[in-house]
């Protein structure tokens, strides 16, 4: 096995380069891509989703269509619409998060990938500044995937609720912990948030 990984996204680039020029829809590269890694480094892909999607943002893949994207050697993609990080930025943001991921604590010395996640996503607008900028290990961003923030909160709210919910036996702590998640997706439901959370 090679002993350096490659970062997500450089990864899934290099197999499209592998395939040049053929209109390749996302539930074929995506299958590809992950077995690909997975015989590689013998270990699960995070998110091939959200890599391919950012090369499409950033015009390294031509998106022929809908969940269809295309490499093509020759071009040249346009310069950035600023929706996007510079590298000042994100060290900015990394730093600023203390470099852990701001939803489990986890860092590199933990041994996770770090991200920088747009707040708003880009497809909503979002832009690629300081404020708009938070850390997250690659798990987390898999989950979020794109979503905004509100979004996000509550589909973290309804999974600890639902493993709290499975407990038979649960302590006094999980009990209030139970509470606490009900109170919260109940406000959820009161701004009728429900109908905008996906997945």
């Amino acid at each position: 096995m090679p002993s350096k990984k490659p970062s997500q996204e450089a990864f899934v680039f290099s197999w499209f380069k592998k395939h040049p020029n053929r209109p390749i829809p996302h539930s074929e590269s995506k299958a590809a891509i992950e077995a690909s890694y997975r015989q590689q480094y013998g270990e699960r892909l995070e998110d091939s989703d959200r890599a391919i999607r950012k090369l499409g943002q950033e015009g390294k893949l031509i998106r022929e269509a809908k969940g269809v994207y295309r490499y093509d050697p020759t071009h040249r993609p346009k310069k950035t619409t600023g929706l996007g990080f510079d590298a000042e930025t994100r060290t900015k943001i990394l730093k600023r998060d203390g470099y852990r991921c701001v939803v489990c604590g986890l860092g590199t010395s933990d041994g996770v990938e770090l991200q920088v996640d747009h707040r708003i996503p880009q497809d909503k607008g979002g832009k690629g500044t300081l404020s708009n900028g938070q850390t997250l290990c690659g798990a987390h961003n898999y989950r979020k995937k794109n979503m905004g923030q509100i979004q996000f909160g509550k589909k973290l709210f309804a999974e600890w609720y639902k493993d709290l919910m499975a407990l038979r036996k649960p302590n006094p702590e999980q009990t209030r912990l139970r509470a606490f998640c009900r109170e919260i997706l109940a406000v959820y439901k009161k701004h009728n948030i429900d109908a905008d959370l996906e997945g």
